[in-house]
């Protein structure tokens, strides 16, 4: 039987493919690991940006809100501070707790847009939104809260009022716009970012169910080769032994291939045939030393005949060596 070489002759043996199937699951098995672990260190990271990025720039775009909102209240609160007003009276603290409070907004504000938002990692979009709510915010902290602070100081309350409306009312609502806008702009960040936490989520179950699925496949189907090949052999051995067992020297084990099982075949074929024709052998010197016994024993009868003729008449020649015969 001419035999493959290379590796179609290894992956006909069945201990080759036995140690693939264990190669395969290893490789599988750490495949699923590796991805596992890529998986979720891309959900820690997605989450982490979430965190980092778009909720903590939520908070700051808050911020922004709230101090702007706290400056201009206490702005207005310091104006009741004014004698001719009717709840002047009311108020049981100076002025300049107002004004500390408006300063205190302000350089909260000032922190966070320029320490906290701008030199973290913004968008284009998100970096040009700041940059004009840094504008919105000195010309209202300038031209707005300052000189206000300062005509309240100088009790010119209507100045003050004046100012109010004619340049932080304005600018006051353009900076909340702004810092809406940029509010919005992180929500949907912070969308973006959950929707691709759950597209790698998703990426990584299916590539997962994939190369299990298609483990499972080359898997089964290995194994249902190897089952099928073994049953098949074993079943061939058998029938053969059993055929052998009870005298049947012609028959063969027919099994094809270049595996183990038909190495074995071939070693069984060639011990029968070795076994046949020693069998063989024997049969013929048996019926040569049959024949052989066959004429002994006729040359035993004829020399025994002679011999009881010898005694009744010495001169036959046939029976006595001794005596030549002429033919006549």
């Amino acid at each position: 039987m001419a035999s493959d070489t290379g590796f179609l002759a290894k992956f006909q043996s069945v201990t080759f493919q036995l140690k693939g199937i264990a190669l395969l699951v290893v490789v599988t098995l750490c495949f699923i690991g590796f991805k596992g672990l890529s998986g979720m260190n891309n959900a820690a990271n997605s989450l982490e940006d979430l965190y980092s990025q778009g909720m903590q720039h939520t908070i700051r775009a808050g911020k922004i809100l709230d101090k702007l909102g706290d400056a201009r209240s206490n702005l207005l609160l310091a104006q009741q501070h004014d004698p001719t007003s009717e709840v002047a009276s009311l108020h049981d603290h100076p002025i300049s707790v107002h004004f500390d409070e408006i300063t205190t907004a302000l350089t909260s504000l000032h922190h966070i847009v320029d320490n906290e938002i701008l030199v973290s990692d913004i968008s284009g979009e998100e970096r040009a939104l700041v940059n004009q709510m840094v504008d919105v915010l000195d010309v209202i902290t300038d031209d707005g809260f300052m000189p206000a602070m300062e005509y309240l100081k100088n009790n010119q309350f209507s100045d003050a009022n004046l100012l109010l409306l004619k340049t932080i009312n304005p600018e006051f609502k353009t900076l909340s716009q702004q810092a809406e806008r940029f509010l919005a702009l992180q929500t949907e960040e912070g969308e973006a970012n959950y929707n691709e936490a759950v597209d790698n989520a998703d990426r990584f179950m299916w590539t997962v169910g994939g190369v299990i699925a298609l483990s499972v496949i080359v898997l089964f189907g290995l194994f249902a080769k190897i089952v099928f090949r073994m049953n098949n052999a074993i079943t061939e051995i058998e029938s053969t032994s059993t055929s052998i067992n009870k005298g049947d020297l012609t028959r063969r084990v027919n099994v094809s291939g270049d595996d183990e099982f038909a190495h074995i075949a071939d070693s069984v074929n060639t011990l029968v045939a070795n076994f046949q024709s020693l069998v063989k052998d024997t049969q013929h010197s048996t019926g040569l030393l049959a024949n052989s016994a066959s004429e002994s024993a006729v040359v035993t009868n004829q020399t025994r005949e002679c011999v009881g003729s010898a005694s009744a008449d010495p001169d036959d020649c046939c029976c006595n060596p001794r005596i030549h015969c002429h033919s006549a």
